[in-house]
């Protein structure tokens, strides 16, 4: 509503926002219709209104660009999402914890888990800085891939409970930390390499490291926490090749 009444609160200087009002409606009536029908239908529909909204706006994408983005509230509020996911992580290892007997490799499970967690915030806010000296036209290339690195989020979180209780099978602990590295750094990797080309070499480079640390770690034959203990080791190896391009952010050579 406060989309669709803007023309007329701003004297005919609401722009472009009745018309992102409009699509607003139409997918929050797509989603809502949703309640008329059974499942599976009915999630069907419901996500198809999500997508609707999505769609829209980036085939809109020109039209919005006359309105940029916040910069510093579009990267503040991704980067509070973020830091609510990754404390969702620490109470899945915390709920993990409750009742179980305890032994030397549930316990190896646990430390390993809390240790990725904290590689993985220090990957993603090491050069959050970098995204806020930046001028976004409309902001798509953080809102969307963050989809992506939330859902990567969501596996990892889940992947150290399994590991702790050794409820999972194998190959499927694999097949799931292998589709959870893989969505995390896409998604976190993607703004970055569309809003700060000055980093592209060291992204790709990086990236490509880690992908290939993983895909080594996961072809070997261990048990669960030995192969949450190699995901985190590698995350750590990209902590480390981070700092390659520190001294390009500190001296001032990336360009905002």
């Amino acid at each position: 509503m406060m989309h669709l009444v803007s023309r007329r609160k701003h004297h005919g200087r609401g722009g472009f926002a009745p018309t992102v009002g409009a699509v607003f409606a139409v997918g929050a009536a797509i989603s809502l219709s949703s309640v008329l029908l059974e499942p599976p239908w009915s999630y069907l529909v419901f996500y198809a209104g999500i997508v609707f909204d999505m769609a829209a706006l980036v085939l809109l994408n020109r039209r919005l660009q006359v309105v940029p983005a916040l910069t510093p509230h579009l990267v503040e509020r991704v980067g509070l999402l973020t830091i609510i996911m990754l404390g969702e992580s620490v109470i899945s290892i915390s709920a993990a914890l409750a009742d179980i007997a305890w032994n030397r490799w549930n316990i190896v499970a646990a430390v390993s888990g809390f240790v990725m967690v904290s590689a993985i915030w220090w990957i993603y806010y090491d050069s959050f800085p970098l995204l806020e000296q930046r001028k976004f036209k409309t902001g798509h290339s953080i809102l969307y891939s963050h989809f992506f690195l939330f859902v990567g989020l969501a596996i990892l979180a889940s992947l150290i409970r399994h590991a702790i209780l050794a409820d999972l099978d194998p190959g499927d602990f694999r097949r799931l930390a292998a589709a959870g590295t893989v969505l995390f750094f896409l998604g976190k990797q993607y703004g970055y390499y569309m809003e700060v080309p000055e980093l592209r070499p060291y992204l790709l480079s990086n990236t490509a490291a880690v992908f290939a640390l993983t895909a080594l770690v996961l072809v070997l034959p261990l048990g669960l926490e030995a192969t949450l203990v190699g995901i985190t080791a590698t995350m750590i190896c990209y902590v480390l090749l981070n700092l390659r391009y520190h001294h390009l952010v500190r001296g001032g050579q990336v360009r905002t």
